[in-house]
């Protein structure tokens, strides 16, 4: 499944191997065909892949800073993952009133057949249990899991974290899987330390995180070469 988003408010792109391509226009965030989009997957037990387009238009036409850019692709993931967290509550809402009222009907019968007397030894255990929940952290866009793309179809290029970690590793003398997990969030990298460290650890410092630091500012240094800025 495909969810291809585009920035600055141009259009989201959505489709997948069974329903081709559809293309829109997205103010703000997810609107509602690419919910709805988002919605078939969902019900279709898919695992969506999304794809945020036209990276571009953040430095040529937002004229953007690489930090802005950041804040405004966070955003963007956070409300498809909004979309998302819906689907899961919503799930989570039916399954629970599913299991209560079946609960309900399995202990009305045993009654019934403690009654007339032909319940089991078996049949006066209640070993329904608890309503066991469903773990929701899979169903979630995140670059570091390597489920979100960032693309210019116009230029011709996407990436995911993994082939910056892995141009990055060996020079930060940090293993290309651990990278990875710190190259999207609030990770930064400690100059004097030359160590990974999160927010807790800035003390006061305006470091930039690494998403920044080793993704962003490299596209923006080479548009602005290849555009003379």
């Amino acid at each position: 499944m495909l969810v291809k988003g585009d920035n600055g408010g141009s259009n989201i792109r959505t489709g997948s191997r069974r329903r081709g391509t559809e293309e829109h226009h997205a103010g703000s965030g997810a609107d509602k065909q690419t919910i709805a989009v988002l919605r078939q997957a969902w019900i279709d037990r898919l695992r969506p892949l999304l794809v945020i387009n036209k990276l571009d238009r953040l430095i040529t036409e937002l004229k953007l800073s690489p930090s802005e850019a950041y804040h405004h692709l966070s955003q963007l993931i956070e409300q498809v993952n909004a979309v998302m967290g819906s689907f899961y509550a919503s799930d989570r809402m039916e399954d629970d009133l599913r299991w209560r009222d079946e609960r309900e009907k399995r202990l009305a019968a045993r009654k019934a057949q403690a009654q007339d007397g032909t319940a089991t030894p078996d049949d006066g255990n209640d070993n329904d249990g608890e309503y066991e929940e469903k773990e929701d952290e899979d169903i979630y866009f995140a670059p570091e899991r390597g489920n979100v793309l960032f693309a210019s179809a116009i230029d011709g290029w996407a990436f995911r974290l993994g082939k910056f970690a892995r141009l990055y590793a060996d020079k930060l003398g940090i293993k290309e899987r651990n990278l990875r997990r710190v190259l999207w969030g609030d990770w930064y990298l400690d100059p004097k330390t030359k160590r990974v460290v999160g927010r807790n650890k800035l003390a006061g410092r305006n470091l930039k995180p690494l998403f920044v630091q080793f993704v962003l500012e490299n596209i923006w240094r080479v548009y602005n070469t290849v555009l003379g800025d």
